[in-house]
């Protein structure tokens, strides 16, 4: 590091700064998410290159040692602390794999930019793709959709081809601060409740925990009618995970609590379905005629998801998400469910079935005090601004 050029320092440092600042600051700053292949491509070297998008990916996810910290009941620091640093090694390579040589051509140097930044969509890195450029389109491309991302990919290739361009894009993200993010209004006839149940273990078998949540959800929710909560709401979507494991004998419990809490009304709530030794994680929505469900593409790596074990979540990596989708209340309503809100290769490939509204139901218990919660939201809603899309949330702390 002693030996890397003062402007080289300055660039990592900027990096660094967006990633970890970002999350507080106000939404619109979540634009500059979309300046690191830019600064990426000033360095003067390829270990620049990528040090300049590591430092940002590891302070953008550093939520991660602490969330995992919580996440694991043993505890494992060195877990957490692999787990953040290899996401982010992994996610700055293509910054160093595709950094163009000196001589390269103009339309080398627009395809390196570009493919480096789709990277971060498609899997195998689409699977840990958090804090993707792709998310800046929100904010200067509202309501294009793919064609407000073809917009911006065309910036950077322009951008690696002239120095002079790359400092006009770079004035004009200066003006970050004094945009505004355009969300589409969500529909008067949903209603996302948030919840404070604390830990809420995904794959658990303890029924006797279950069923203790059970009777806190329970005795919350009759609580919320008699105070109106969700009075004009024909549809009510809460957290991931709420039921647990849900057999026929869960399933016909909690249909008639809420039959008889309000039969008028659709409730869409987290369970986990098992399927042998596996289970899939669904949103089920109760007190409809069609038991319709929705399914988790894209569970967590290594928590949930675990391709090399029989254990775990299933997955559904390269579904468009036609089982994701439920028409419910006159809106086709497409899920992305907790940690598939962090990234965009889940919603756009959700996008490509046209839903009029985007329902996000998330566990956040492990990750509360930490800076994840903030980059799920921006991402969300930037992801769904450019697409001009609504979107209700629900949220269990």
């Amino acid at each position: 590091m002693s030996q890397t050029p003062y402007r080289d320092r300055l660039l990592i440092v900027a990096a660094f700064l967006i990633g970890y600042l970002s999350p507080s600051l106000p939404e619109p700053y979540a634009a500059l998410w979309g300046l690191i292949p830019l600064l990426a491509l000033e360095a003067q070297s390829r270990t620049t290159s990528f040090l300049v998008s590591l430092s940002f990916y590891l302070a953008l996810s550093r939520g991660i040692v602490p969330g995992a910290y919580v996440f694991f009941r043993d505890g494992s620091l060195i877990r957490a602390l692999i787990l953040w640093a290899s996401s982010a090694v992994g996610l700055a390579l293509p910054y160093a794999l595709l950094y163009p040589a000196r001589y390269s051509s103009l339309a080398v140097r627009a395809a390196c930019i570009v493919i480096a930044v789709l990277s971060s969509v498609f899997p195998p890195l689409g699977l840990i793709g958090w804090g993707s450029p792709i998310v800046a389109a929100g904010i200067f491309f509202p309501s294009l959709g793919w064609i407000g991302i073809i917009l911006l990919l065309i910036l950077y290739a322009l951008a690696a081809m002239r120095r002079f361009r790359r400092a006009l894009i770079l004035l004009a993200m200066a003006l970050i601060p004094f945009m505004s993010l355009r969300q589409a209004p969500i529909p008067e006839n949903w209603k996302g409740i948030d919840t404070a149940f604390g830990r809420l273990a995904s794959g658990s078998g303890d029924f006797d925990e279950q069923f203790q949540r059970e009777r806190q959800v329970f005795s919350k929710m009759l609580r919320m009618k008699r105070e109106g909560e969700f009075l004009s709401a024909d549809v009510v979507l809460l957290p991931e995970t709420l039921i647990g494991r849900m057999n026929p004998t869960t399933r016909r419990r909690w249909q008639d609590f809420l039959r008889d809490l309000d039969e008028s009304k659709i409730f869409v709530i987290g369970a986990e379905i098992p399927k042998g030794q596996k289970y899939d994680n669904v949103m089920a929505a109760f007190n409809d005629s069609e038991r319709q469900t929705a399914i988790q593409r894209c569970p967590v790596p290594f928590s949930m998801y675990r391709p090399f074990s029989d254990f775990g979540a299933n997955a559904d990596i390269f579904s468009l998400g036609e089982n994701s989708i439920m028409t419910i209340s006159g809106n086709r309503a497409g899920f992305l469910i907790c940690y598939e809100q962090f990234l965009a290769w889940p919603f756009l490939t959700l996008m490509t079935l046209k839903p009029t509204l985007i329902a996000a139901p998330a566990n956040f218990w492990w990750c509360r005090e930490t800076s994840l919660p903030a980059v799920r939201n921006r991402t969300v809603k930037f992801l769904c601004a450019l697409f001009g899309v609504p979107f209700v949330s629900s949220i269990n702390i």
